[in-house]
């Protein structure tokens, strides 16, 4: 036969397999949270010998198809391999919010609540539940733990100052009490507040006042200060002073009176004697 001592030769057309292997696998949710090695593996029907792609790392974040080089067998049948990764490294942000501005000083002047709102760059995650800010002073807030999908967790934290007590005045004097018409009289307040700084004084004559829009005061090293002079006709003033803390509370009005003489013998003049007084 002019066949006879001729062999067949199969042909391979199959390609090799090219399989990923992960330097650590995800979590239940499907992800990872540190960078990821990829090694390959080749698998092929006749050929044995056929060289495995090069490693690659997954370390972009979010949802990514990782691709190898071409293994081929000694038939040149070429194949790749892939997998798929989601590598989310950063944790999730927290941020407390309490609805309302603070004063001009920095200071809240009633209880608050903070309410927290969570953000993450590739995976939703549910804010955490409200805190309740009531403590007087400086204080920092914490929220509770939160994790995204990938496991990375964080909380969230909010610095809050709260002053909720009203500031009192303990003394109110002048320095001549009676005085003349042409003579200056200093009044002097001095006041206090368990938690904030006195921050602001005010005076009115007589009535109620009108808080917050009466008669600045100077205000230095916790005393409040102003002077009256000659543009006080004689008589009795009715005078009251309010302090304001930094969280924005006014104190009550304490009042004293101030007497006012013409320059004429016979009156004596004292800083501390007073005609009378009414405190409130």
């Amino acid at each position: 036969d002019a066949c006879d001592g001729i062999v067949d030769v199969p042909t391979d057309t199959t390609p090799p397999v090219v399989t990923p292997h992960l330097s650590a696998e995800p979590n239940s949710n499907g992800w990872h949270r540190d960078n990821v090695t990829i090694t390959w593996s080749v698998a092929d029907d006749v050929d044995t010998g056929i060289a495995a792609p090069a490693s690659m790392v997954a370390q972009t974040e979010g949802k990514h198809t990782y691709t190898s080089e071409q293994a081929c067998d000694a038939a040149g049948n070429c194949a790749t391999g892939s997998v798929t990764i989601k590598l989310d490294k950063t944790a999730p942000t927290v941020m407390g919010s309490v609805g309302e501005e603070p004063s001009s000083y920095g200071w809240y002047g009633e209880p608050l609540t903070v309410t927290w709102d969570a953000q993450d760059n590739l995976s939703q995650v549910i804010a955490p539940a409200t805190t309740p800010a009531a403590l007087e002073g400086e204080h920092v807030y914490t929220s509770n733990e939160i994790c995204d999908a990938a496991g990375n967790c964080s909380t969230g934290s909010r610095l809050l100052k709260i002053d909720t007590s009203i500031p009192v005045i303990n003394a109110l004097t002048f320095s001549k009490n009676p005085k003349s018409i042409s003579d200056v009289s200093t009044m002097l307040a001095t006041s206090s507040d368990t938690v904030s700084n006195i921050v602001r004084a005010q005076y009115f004559i007589g009535d109620t006042g009108n808080v917050g829009q009466d008669a600045d005061m100077v205000f230095a090293d916790g005393t409040a200060t102003t002077d009256f002079g000659t543009d006080f006709g004689t008589g009795v003033y009715d005078i009251s002073v309010r302090v304001m803390d930094a969280a924005g509370h006014w104190s009550e009005p304490y009042s004293d009176y101030l007497a006012v003489y013409e320059n004429w013998s016979g009156v004596g003049e004292s800083g501390s004697g007073k005609i009378g007084s009414v405190k409130s």
